[in-house]
């Protein structure tokens, strides 16, 4: 029911918008939360020979069902909110943090991208430690936006 409700979405963003009308020669997308992947598989059909990179929450940790892998090139399993480097100007963090531990070190994608959908929200069975409660939200967003704009290709 969700997939095909967001499904919708996804079409309704192809008749309202230009987003699928792209000039480059490699065509590209990164899905930021991509599961259940509706908005994914309607931009794949939109854009033949897309190649796309998604970043998704596990089942194991409260994410969706991934339904759309097979038109994916590569999907990563993991916690956005979990990729300092990713949002950081330094190459250090805080090592202090409450969840210095569980930060991902690497960076997941090299590449630059045409589109990024920013689509994630916070799930309900999502663990959250006690001093995110109330803003995990924002962070999740916030995390979303800063990854997509350090891997969108420039256009200006």
């Amino acid at each position: 029911m969700f997939y095909e409700v967001t499904k919708q979405v996804g079409k309704g963003m192809a008749l309202e918008t230009s987003i699928f009308r792209l000039d480059s020669v490699c065509r590209s997308m990164l899905d930021l939360c991509m599961a259940p992947g509706e908005v994914t598989a309607t931009t794949a059909n939109e854009i033949p020979g897309l190649l796309i990179d998604a970043v998704t929450l596990s089942t194991e940790i409260g994410g969706h069902e991934v339904m759309a892998k097979d038109i994916c090139q590569n999907i990563i399993y993991a916690d956005i909110t979990m990729y300092p480097l990713e949002k950081a100007c330094q190459e250090t963090f805080p090592t202090a943090h409450p969840d210095s531990s569980s930060f991902e070190l690497r960076q997941p994608f090299h590449n630059r991208y045409d589109i990024a959908i920013c689509g994630g929200a916070v799930g309900i069975d999502h663990p959250r430690e006690s001093y995110s409660s109330d803003c995990e939200s924002q962070r999740l967003m916030v995390s979303q936006l800063v990854f997509a704009m350090h891997l969108l290709k420039p256009y200006f």
